[in-house]
Order: structure tokens, then sequence, then C-alpha cells
């Protein structure tokens, strides 16, 4: 209880910013990189529709690794192995099984 009750110092702590400046920042980068796109051989982590790289259920929103070009972005596939969080594992696993997941309309 007391971590989420420090939660909103705990990230004015890390970022130096309150937790609603981070996440308009947050917004604001996202925006940048739709808008001029990412370097050359970088990528970013963005909430896209699925296209069931990585385990993942297809046309279901996930974070993935994307790179953008002319305001279009591409999921990153990483061939011979890619590092995934022991948590992402687990969620897909547990809440996304087929038939419960919410479809994106036209999917």
């Amino acid at each position: 209880m007391q971590t989420v009750q420090k939660r909103g110092a705990a990230v004015i702590a890390a970022r130096k910013m309150s937790s609603a400046v981070s996440a308009a920042k947050a917004a604001a980068d996202h925006m940048h990189d739709i808008w001029h796109g990412t370097p050359p051989g970088q990528f970013v982590s963005m909430g896209v529709i699925s296209d069931g790289s990585y385990g993942a259920p297809n046309d279901v929103i996930f974070s993935f690794p994307v790179t953008i070009e002319n305001k279009e972005w591409k999921i990153v596939q990483v061939s011979g192995f890619y590092i995934v969080c022991p948590y992402y594992i687990e969620v897909k696993q547990s809440h996304y099984r087929p038939g419960q997941a919410q479809r994106v309309p036209g999917g």
C-alpha cells in the first residue's frame, strides 16, 4: 500500500518531473517519433496493432519495437534472439487466450 501511496514521489525523484508531466513528455516524444521517423538502425517501443510478431495474438494492441519512416511504423523483426520481459510472457499467456482478447475493429 505504501508503494502505491508514494508512487508520485518516486516518479518525481526518478524523472525529475511529476507523473503528469512525465506522461505528457512521453506523448510528445511519441508524436515526435511518428512525425520525424526513427534514425537509421534505431527503433522505439510503441503500442501498435499486432501482426502476430513475437507470439502476440493478431489484431491486439501490444508494445513492440518499431521503426518509423514516412509516418508509417513497422515492427522490427529480430532474428536469432529477442529478450522478452518475463512479465510480458506471463501477461500474454494468462490474459490473451483466443476469444478473450479485444480485437481491433476490422481486424
